[in-house]
């Protein structure tokens, strides 16, 4: 119980962070805005000309397809080997997520940088890229802590995958796809979805159980 109340109170802080930010990018409150243009000022000050072919490298593989494509692959594997709660987990995860994930960049409404590298569409809060990245990165998490034992190896293991969304998260911005603030509040989104998902899993599997065993029940009935 007493971890369920921490659970909850990390998944309301995530949100709570989130909706503040969401309000200052809404309507463009001058200290974001300010903090944000210095971001990117200090994120491409150092830019070497043709530098930026490596970030739009990392850019590209840490697009939703191929990282939403790994999860669902990932799901694939560990239903194959009969986690199946785990599988339905993942997968429900991403989906309802990227449905929120683009609610939100609908209602904030926030227009992506000025002097983009690459041409971008879509709004800019929160960066759907770091958004999956971190879901992709929390599924290898909590796989590598069902695979294997704890230790360097696996603590190793988890430390490259957070390296590998801190790099994604770095190339959005200085790719000029999106603000400091978007990355930042696609963590906080991932986090406090992935948290908040795992509070609500238990009712929806034990919902789906109860609804099918009652139809099995009036269909011998029948």
């Amino acid at each position: 119980m007493a971890r369920r109340r921490v659970t909850e109170e990390l998944a309301l802080s995530c949100f709570g962070l989130l909706g503040i930010l969401a309000l200052l990018a809404k309507f463009r409150f001058a200290l974001l805005t300010t903090g944000d243009q210095w971001g990117l000022a200090v994120a491409t000050a150092h830019l070497a000309p043709g530098g930026t072919k490596w970030f739009h490298a990392i850019s590209t593989l840490g697009s939703p397809v191929i990282t939403g494509a790994l999860i669902m692959g990932i799901a694939a594997y560990v239903w194959w080997r009969g986690y199946r709660h785990l599988a339905w987990f993942w997968g429900s995860v991403l989906l309802s997520g990227d449905a929120v994930a683009w609610l939100i960049k609908q209602l904030v409404a926030r227009p992506r940088p000025t002097l983009p590298v690459l041409p971008t569409g879509g709004y800019s809060f929160p960066s759907g890229h770091v958004f999956n990245a971190m879901l992709l990165a929390l599924v290898v998490w909590q796989l590598l802590q069902h695979q294997l034992d704890a230790g360097r190896l696996r603590l190793s293991l988890q430390g490259l995958v957070g390296l590998g969304v801190l790099l994604i998260l770095i190339a959005r911005v200085v790719l000029r796809a999106h603000y400091p603030s978007d990355t930042v509040a696609s963590l906080l989104l991932a986090t406090g979805w992935w948290v908040q998902w795992r509070v609500w899993w238990p009712f929806f599997v034990w919902g789906h159980h109860r609804y099918f065993s009652r139809f099995g029940q009036r269909s011998r009935e029948r």
